[in-house]
């Protein structure tokens, strides 16, 4: 139950309806902002609650703060189903929950585990129809993947999954407005064996693969998930349109370099954000809402042919 405006009475008599005619069912209702007196208003009739939402990292504190010993005590029959949150905005708000990469992710997994919950829902997983990504591709959507493996193998009590060679990812933004820092993420999760030890060095590329800054190396243990984080002044590539993160790395005598990763643009304005979405989703613009909108003269239904110098105005 999404949005639970009804009264508990109200809704048993519903459920009771719904399940005359189509048998029992597991009702679940939106704890997103529950409180211990609403808990138990509304848990005696519905089976247990789920979450869907996007917060800070202190309001998810306060959530489970206000309701884990609440659900554990009163109500352990009940479903407790905690929520991770990813790093996306939710309906495109600017002024919403900032991201910080894939830092308020890893947050949201030790806050959810911290309370105990029976299962599990990770909301805003390739979010393409609000408009939310941030980060540039499902090529990077991996990295949030692979965290959920390693801190549910936790969650389970497992050994995390470790791998023969280093597994090493990069996140970095779509886009970042000229004047704001460029911020990247180096991720590492825990290598087999003795060799535990990996130099890293970041570089940022052009789209030409030339390196216009190359950060000084670091090392990392991998003897679990390990994050390096990088910052730098967008203002010095402001002839760019966009830059490429690439990670080098040493390990056991040998050397190693991953290919350009997807680029962050270097935008004046928040439009580039939509453009973006649409372009690396294959997603459309709707245009026939509105009779002023044309493609090099043609409007809405009409047939436009492929300008000679590759370039059409919208």
């Amino acid at each position: 139950l999404y949005s639970p405006s009804g009264t508990p009475s109200e809704w048993r008599e519903a459920i009771a309806r719904v399940e005359a005619r189509y048998g029992r069912m597991i009702w679940l209702i939106d704890g997103a902002f529950a409180t211990p007196e609403w808990l138990r208003q509304y848990l005696p009739v519905v089976d247990g609650i789920s979450m869907y939402a996007n917060w800070s990292d202190q309001s998810q504190r306060e959530l489970y703060a206000r309701i884990t010993d609440v659900m554990h005590r009163e109500f352990p029959t009940k479903v407790f189903e905690g929520a991770v949150h990813t790093t996306y905005f939710v309906h495109f708000h600017y002024g919403g929950v900032q991201p910080a990469l894939t830092e308020k992710y890893r947050r949201s997994w030790e806050i959810t585990l911290a309370a105990r919950p029976d299962s599990l829902t990770l909301t805003n997983f390739f979010d393409c129809y609000e408009n939310s990504r941030v980060l540039p591709s499902y090529e990077l959507d991996d990295v949030l993947l692979r965290i959920a493996r390693h801190q549910i193998d936790l969650w389970k009590g497992r050994q995390p999954g470790e791998s023969d060679t280093p597994e090493l990812y990069v996140s970095n933004h779509t886009n970042v407005l000229l004047g704001q820092p460029l911020r990247f993420e180096v991720l590492g999760f825990p290598l087999k064996g003795p060799n535990k030890e990996v130099t890293v060095r970041l570089e940022v590329c052009d789209e030409e693969e030339k390196v216009l800054h190359a950060f000084p190396e670091r090392q990392m243990l991998l003897d679990g998930l390990k994050v390096e984080t990088f910052t730098l002044p967008s203002d010095r590539f402001l002839d760019r349109r966009a830059v490429h993160p690439r990670v080098t790395y040493r390990w056991h005598g040998g050397q190693f370099q991953s290919y350009p990763l997807p680029q962050t643009n270097l935008v004046t304005s928040l439009r580039p954000h939509v453009l973006f979405w649409c372009r690396a989703l294959d997603h459309q613009i709707r245009i026939d809402t509105s009779r002023r909108w044309t493609l090099n003269g043609v409007g809405p239904g009409g047939t436009v042919t492929y300008p000679p110098d590759g370039v059409g105005v919208i």
